[in-house]
């Protein structure tokens, strides 16, 4: 993952990017297994595409 932000960048966006998917979900009415492995998938959505906004907005 090559995006010269820095791990805490990295971090931070990450865990925003989980928090929005989350909510995203929700308003679709996309609801996940209260279990960690849905929470590990909507997470890694979330953060995945918010980092790839973050890329395309950084160029």
């Amino acid at each position: 993952m090559d995006m010269r932000f820095g791990v805490i960048m990295n971090i931070i966006i990450g865990i925003i990017g989980a928090v929005i998917a989350a909510a995203i979900f929700r308003r679709l009415g996309i609801f996940v297994a209260g279990d960690w492995l849905g929470y590990l998938i909507t997470s890694f959505v979330g953060a995945s595409i918010l980092l790839f906004i973050a890329k395309l907005v950084r160029r």
